[in-house]
């Protein structure tokens, strides 16, 4: 990224932060509210944000021109720093790339549940009959209070509440009251997401009629039957469904059983709308009325696939194509990225070709906050949202073919718009 700034007169640094995840960055009860301690994660990324801009001119930087950047809870995180003091940035950055992940789609914590998964840990770990149970969680060996976080859903009980201070408001809220500020921003994700995302509803991926997919719907989205029946009318079985490069037709069901995962004829289904659920409607409704708060959205969508057949199954995030996390090696242009489990690069002309003007994008938005002024020839313009509705599309190919373009984003209009209108009832 940084060689790539270079090449296009627009020469930038990076910094990478670390903050506490889990229950030592959102473990939330009226006990940690009392002392000060709700949402310390976020206060972790707020106060590397306040160093950046105190300590950055010494390394050559410009603390006037920060533009902060996300992936997936990263992304999610970049949301929260947006929406933080009722959309104040305290003059910390003046621009936001968000990558597989929005305002919208991740759920929403709230104390009285918080409290109950608190109240699980004090039990677990002997602290619940102390006189200051926080302070006894403290004194613990780190150990202790890993494994029992990680018993909590493998921590994934724990995130970021309303504290009336960092976190004020819910997203559907901010957005209606116009709680964000004026900065530009970049929104996008991947075709296929709902390959990994579809595996937050367990054994419900297997569903093999329309009542069992209804049924898996009303639990894993809080939704009542009446709710989850429109839902499935707007993705019809018969509909186009990730993986969208691989025809309906396609054995996916005895492939997915070859490969030793779960899979039934509803499969594909729950796919899409979960894809659209997580992360695709949050990034059409952040576009689309981003520039009522005086900044201007440019969307993306990457629609390229690392690996096509055979199926190589990424651990963690599923069976391949332009699913979740796809996109990273192209971002920073890697062959790999260790340690994780993320698809590589391939050395084809076309996907490093991509890989470039991800890059130039993405670094001509930081040093200008536009996307267009990276000098590449080859590569489209592109326009901001608010200017016909429209994405850019990274798309190339395995066989070697590059075919980056700007798409109307109107594809699954009355799915995606159902879910838009919805979210203070689906981000629970």
């Amino acid at each position: 990224m940084v060689q790539t700034s270079q090449e296009i007169a627009h020469p930038l640094m990076t910094v990478e932060i670390n903050y506490r995840v889990s229950a030592f960055g959102f473990a939330a009860s009226t006990e940690l509210g009392g002392s000060g301690a709700l949402n310390i994660g976020l206060q972790d990324q707020r106060h590397a944000l306040r160093w950046v801009h105190e300590n950055i001119r010494a390394f050559g930087g410009d603390p006037n021109r920060v533009t902060i950047w996300g992936e997936s809870a990263g992304a999610q995180s970049v949301a929260l720093q947006l929406m933080a003091y009722g959309g104040d940035t305290q003059g910390l950055f003046r621009g936001a790339i968000m990558a597989s992940g929005s305002f919208f789609g991740f759920g929403q914590h709230r104390l009285a549940d918080a409290q109950l998964v608190y109240n699980d840990m004090t039990n677990a770990t002997g602290c619940a009959d102390a006189v200051d149970s926080l302070q006894c969680l403290k004194e613990l060996p780190f150990s202790v209070i890993n494994a029992t976080a990680y018993g909590q859903n493998e921590g994934q009980a724990f995130g970021p509440v309303i504290d009336g201070d960092f976190f004020r408001a819910y997203p559907a809220k901010a957005f209606e009251q116009g709680r964000l500020p004026p900065v530009n921003i970049i929104t996008g994700c991947n075709s296929d997401e709902g390959l990994t995302w579809a595996s937050v509803f367990g054994d419900g991926i297997a569903a093999n009629t329309t009542a069992e997919l209804a049924a898996v719907l009303e639990v894993g989205l809080h939704m009542n039957g009446t709710l989850a029946d429109q839902l499935l009318d707007l993705y019809p079985l018969n509909a186009p469904a990730p993986p969208y490069s691989v025809p309906l037709d396609y054995q996916w069901v005895s492939t997915m059983a070859e490969l030793g995962l779960s899979a039934g004829a509803q499969t594909r289904r729950l796919y899409g709308l979960a894809g659209d659920k997580a992360v695709m409607a949050g990034r059409r409704k952040t576009a689309s009325e981003w520039n009522k708060f005086g900044g201007l959205a440019y969307s993306f969508r990457f629609d390229t696939d690392p690996s096509r057949f055979p199926i190589v199954v990424t651990p963690g995030l599923g069976p391949g194509f332009a699913q979740h996390g796809a996109e990273l090696s192209w971002q920073f242009r890697l062959p790999y990225i260790a340690p994780t489990p993320y698809p590589p690069l391939p050395n084809i002309t076309s996907m490093r070709d991509l890989s470039y003007a991800m890059q130039a994008t993405w670094a001509s938005f930081a040093a200008t906050g536009s996307p267009n002024h990276h000098g590449v020839s080859w590569v489209p313009y592109w326009p901001a949202y608010s200017n016909g509705s429209q994405n850019m599309v990274f798309n190339a190919t395995l066989s070697d073919s590059l075919n980056l373009h700007v798409e109307n984003d109107d594809f699954r209009r009355q799915g995606i718009a159902w879910m838009n209108d919805k979210w203070a009832l689906l981000d629970k």
